[in-house]
């Protein structure tokens, strides 16, 4: 009975279109992935085309979200290509790995957002370098 909350089936990324999704057969999903080489050994040759959408795009149909989780399995950058909306009020949680930690870390502080690792504490990271290889970031604006 929510009213603010919607439902979109597909993938997110830098550009609109349509990509191969690599499903994960072996462990429910949970390693599911638009990158191949992420799903690793539980990939058994199952695939599914997914269309793409962009957090841009979303925007413009629904407005400017109060909270948007990011665990896309190493494209977290390639979705965040997407969105060049400036944005006032969204909070985001995005889960980063030793690949993407720099370019999120970067992509929110140069929009003026604050970085918090869920897994370390309260203070902010000021310090791409002190984000764990694997970690939950929180980040919330602060200009």
């Amino acid at each position: 009975r929510i009213q603010n909350v919607f439902l979109e089936p597909c993938g997110l990324g830098r550009a609109e279109g349509e990509m191969v999704l690599y499903r994960d057969t072996e462990t429910g999903g949970r390693r599911s992935a638009l990158y191949r080489e992420l799903v690793s050994r539980s990939f058994k040759g199952y695939t599914d085309r997914v269309p793409i959408k962009t957090l841009d795009g979303l925007i413009c149909t629904y407005g400017e979200p109060n909270f948007v989780k990011i665990d896309a399995e190493g494209a977290e950058v390639e979705i965040l290509q997407g969105l060049n909306t400036p944005l006032f009020r969204s909070v985001f949680l995005v889960e980063v790995r030793a690949e993407t930690k720099a370019a999120v870390f970067q992509y929110f502080k140069d929009r003026g957002y604050a970085c918090y690792c869920v897994e370390i504490g309260t203070k902010p990271m000021v310090r791409q370098e002190d984000v764990p290889a694997f970690a939950h970031l929180l980040f919330v604006k602060t200009t």
